[in-house]
């Protein structure tokens, strides 16, 4: 599906929970998972969202090992997210685990297109988060919460 450029214009209204998100840590450390979105570009990927690390779980209780974390709701431009206003272009969700003392560390990601996030919106369908074969190492879900598009303004 491509959009002409005035309804590129709008942006993606996008939710995203985890559930049984691989824990990366020490008895000692919180785990904070976050998630990164990115575009592709040849074969470059490029990040173009960054969430903030959530303690919170789905039914909004703190947790100091949040292995279903639900983020908050995000909204992108299309024209950030997509190539050429393609709802099929490519993009890859990465999930890490913020880390106070260290570097962030990868626990795994997915790929996917801005219309298969769209359907699984409507259906709340879950992505596995792989680590980098894409094949083993399940590392627990993302939940399309809610995923529409918006007019702009």
């Amino acid at each position: 599906m491509t959009m002409n450029k005035k309804e590129l214009l709008g942006s993606l209204e996008l939710q995203l929970r985890g559930l049984d998100v691989k824990n990366t840590t020490t008895e000692q450390q919180l785990q904070a998972p976050f998630f990164e979105i990115a575009t592709k570009a040849g074969n470059k990927w490029t990040t173009c969202y960054t969430s903030k690390p959530t303690l919170k779980d789905g039914e909004g209780t703190l947790s100091s090992s949040c292995s279903n974390p639900c983020w908050e709701p995000l909204t992108l431009a299309l024209d950030q997210i997509t190539k050429n206003g393609s709802l099929d272009s490519p993009i890859r969700i990465t999930v890490k685990d913020s880390c106070s003392t260290a570097v962030d560390r990868w626990i795994g990601s997915f790929q996917t297109t801005v219309q298969e996030l769209l359907v699984s919106g409507k259906q709340h369908d879950a992505f596995p988060i792989k680590q980098q074969d894409f094949f083993t190492n399940n590392c627990g879900m993302i939940v399309v919460q809610n995923a529409k598009i918006a007019a702009s303004s």
